[in-house]
Parts: structure tokens; sequence; C-alpha cells
């Protein structure tokens, strides 16, 4: 992976963060790693930054407080059309429901669902694309 790449990790399980933190670390000690815990903290970030900055992987849970991954994609959408040229976004979900993974095919910023909890194989496909 590019010395510039960067996976920001948006869950609000400080646990389930902490652990991806260490295994990206692991795979690609590289890679600069960011964590938010709700949605409006991660837009905000990516509101300030510079889309032709970004490059890497974001790791989206859906059920989080004060905005979900739902109403992220939303925002993100209206905000920063754009933003799937450089980002590839991949929902992080326990949810096996169906209807998220089909809501999730809806959305042409999100590059797939993937289920809690990932595996380090899984991650490394991630980090190598």
């Amino acid at each position: 992976m590019e010395s510039n790449k960067e996976v920001i990790i948006i869950d609000d399980d400080q646990v389930f963060q902490l652990i991806l933190k260490v295994q990206i670390s692991t795979v690609a000690p590289e890679v600069a790693i960011s964590g938010f815990m709700n949605g409006k903290l991660a837009l905000d970030h990516l509101l300030s930054r510079d889309l032709k900055e970004m490059n890497g992987l974001i790791l989206l849970d859906l059920n989080m407080p004060v905005m979900d991954g739902w109403e992220l994609l939303d925002k993100l959408g209206q905000e920063l059309p754009r933003i799937g040229d450089r980002m590839k976004i991949y929902i992080v979900s326990s949810s096996i429901d169906p209807l998220d993974i089909k809501r999730s095919r809806e959305y042409d910023l999100v590059s797939g669902f993937l289920s809690k909890p990932l595996e380090v194989k899984v991650l490394q496909k991630l980090l190598l694309e």
C-alpha cells in the first residue's frame, strides 16, 4: 500500500476500533489510521480536508449514536459526491440483515459490505487494492 494511504474507521465500538488499528498497523505499518465514534465527527473531519489529498479506505459502521452510517452516506453524497473517487467506502457491520446489504448496494459511494469481525486476510486484501 502506498505510504500516503489512510484508513478512517467510523465505529462507536472502541474495542473494535482498537483491534482494527492493531491489525492494520501489523499488515500495513505505513498507513495513517484515524478513528471516529460517530458519523458527525467523521463528516466534520472529511469536510475539513482537501479531497485531492484523500487516498484510502473508510470502514463504516451502520449503527451509531448522533449520526449513523446511513445518515453519513446521505450527507457525503450531498456534500462530497466525488469522495468515492479518492476513498473506497466499506460498510463493516455486525448486521446480517439482508435489507441492510440490499440498501448498501443503492449507494454508489459504497464499495462493499463486510461482516464483523474482519479477518486479517480481508483487511490485507482491502489494503492492497
